[in-house]
């Protein structure tokens, strides 16, 4: 997910990569894009690419609909056809991009919530 000042999260500038450098848009969508490893057949992500075998285009799809329902709407999946993907963004064989463009967050100072044992 992009971090806070919108860059690549897992590392200094120095080692980040370039395809992930710009998740946050310079800060200007700072965590509002998130990268994922595809569902396999057994529901579980994997380490693969979207033409694998135990690819499970089933369960990517409904993955999409509901990021798309809850406001994601620049979503990336390379080749497939789910609605609010572009498939035509390249490199994203091997793991789906969800992203928002606006969504109106709230900040919660304090929540009171009953807690049940």
């Amino acid at each position: 997910m992009s971090s806070e000042n919108g860059s690549d999260p897992t590392s200094t500038p120095s080692k980040a990569s370039s395809h992930h450098a710009g998740h946050g848009h310079k800060g200007k969508q700072s965590g509002l894009n998130a990268d994922f490893r595809y569902l396999n057949k057994n529901g579980k992500s994997f380490q693969g690419v979207s033409s694998s075998d135990v690819f499970d285009d089933a369960k990517n799809k409904e993955f999409f609909t509901i990021a798309l329902k809850y406001g994601f709407n620049k979503n990336y999946a390379t080749g497939k056809t789910y609605s609010g993907v572009n498939s035509k963004v390249g490199g994203h064989y091997d793991h789906g991009h969800i992203g928002a463009l606006s969504i109106p967050f709230e900040t919660v100072e304090k929540i009171d919530a009953k807690i049940v044992q």
